[in-house]
């Protein structure tokens, strides 16, 4: 797939400013700027956690502009365009992997290198733009926006090859439903009948052949139509490395519902083998400091690995449905890896919480702070402890 990715530096573009704005309610293409508002500006301003950045000079900017290339190598994508301004970064790229994934790449790789020559604590802000290009013709109009339309050149790139027009070849990388909309449109959206020819085979439906080419989003977006959008269950079967992957995915469109209404998202992990007053107060505190918790569970087997075979006590289903009914937990979530950082990276968190004793080493911290979020660590209450209890209670 290709996409247009943007973000921008942090505090270079403030809600209400006199440069046009807009936030999660209003950020449809087309739609007008907020109204410039300078008491939200200000407010903004004041609340900031470090001076506002940009990319002031051809150093800096040519030093983005060298890591986006690194992290299409690393990763196997191509760089169509892309163009590091003062305040903003804007990227073509044609990948395999969701845009979400690419722009955490670019943010970390050109924070790392850009900490070679300066030490920074925030340079970005949080998530950005990844719009996604179905069309030839939607590549060239965002190549044109990237390189052209963006006043005078700084530090700039452009793939050779994407001076070309639509295709043949790329023609027929069209997926079948394009295709019959294409068709539709070619025979049944042109007013009365004239002269008019179409394939007999072209009244065909989604085949196989296609369905393999559809990417995992896709994928579960059909399981989830299938299985839990067809009112009252029948005759149902869903495989069961298919039943995590959705739920991932749905607490992935969960977020973007409560980020689009304003909502900071504050996520947090562990075992929770056995519930005792230090676990209710760590996830009071993290509540606190946004509006939706999300609670991961390790399952039985990550345990296993981490604990050793007697553990956990109670099962990963058992464990779950204690969390999911603690007030201050909103959603629970297991996970099988040995930490959740991919679940953190797949959902981006705004604020990710762990106990004080893990200062030392925050899985997923990389990927919430090149995002935009921020990492806690919250004092533990002093005399609880899962693993003492369990041996005070064998040693009784």
């Amino acid at each position: 797939m290709r996409y247009l990715i943007t973000f921008s530096c942090y505090g270079a573009h403030l809600h209400g400013d006199e440069k046009g704005s807009v936030d999660r309610k209003h950020h449809r293409f087309g739609s007008p700027s907020l109204d410039v508002d300078p008491v939200w500006t200000n407010r903004e301003r004041q609340s900031l956690q470090d001076a506002p950045y940009l990319l002031d000079d051809d150093a800096r900017r040519a030093i983005v502009l060298n890591a986006l290339q690194r992290v299409c190598e690393h990763r196997k994508s191509t760089l169509l365009a892309a163009h590091v301004r003062t305040t903003h970064v804007h990227v073509v790229v044609e990948s395999g992997e969701e845009p979400e994934k690419i722009m955490i790449a670019f943010k970390a790789y050109a924070s790392r290198d850009l900490n070679l020559v300066e030490s920074r604590e925030k340079r970005w802000t949080r998530h950005g733009s990844t719009r996604w290009l179905l069309s030839d013709e939607q590549v060239q109009r965002a190549i044109g926006y990237v390189v052209d339309e963006q006043g005078s050149p700084m530090a700039v790139y452009r793939a050779e090859s994407e001076a070309r027009s639509l295709t043949v070849a790329a023609l027929k990388n069209l997926s079948d439903e394009q295709v019959q909309k294409a068709i539709g449109y070619v025979v049944d959206e042109q007013g009365p009948p004239m002269a008019v020819y179409r394939a007999e085979g072209e009244a065909r439906s989604l085949t196989v052949a296609a369905l393999k080419n559809l990417s995992d989003e896709q994928v579960q977006r059909a399981i989830g139509y299938v299985v839990d959008e067809q009112g009252p269950p029948m005759a149902v079967d869903r495989a069961e490395d298919e039943a995590r992957s959705l739920t991932v995915a749905a607490l992935k469109t969960k977020c973007g519902d409560w980020r689009r209404e304003g909502k900071t998202v504050v996520f947090t992990n562990g075992c929770y083998d056995i519930l005792h007053p230090g676990h209710i107060r760590l996830l009071e505190a993290a509540r606190s400091m946004g509006d939706i918790l999300i609670l991961a569970l390790n399952t039985d087997a990550s345990v296993q690995r981490m604990k050793g075979p007697q553990r956990p006590l109670i099962s990963e289903n058992d464990r779950a449905q204690l969390a999911a009914r603690l007030q201050a937990v909103d959603t629970v979530i297991l996970f099988d890896e040995d930490t959740p950082r991919e679940l953190i990276a797949a959902i981006l968190p705004d604020i990710l919480v762990k106990g004080a004793d893990w200062n030392h080493f925050v899985a997923g911290r990389e990927e919430v702070e090149a995002a935009g979020g921020r990492v806690e660590t919250i004092a533990l209450e002093p005399g609880f402890s899962t693993t003492n209890l369990v041996s005070s209670i064998l040693n009784r």
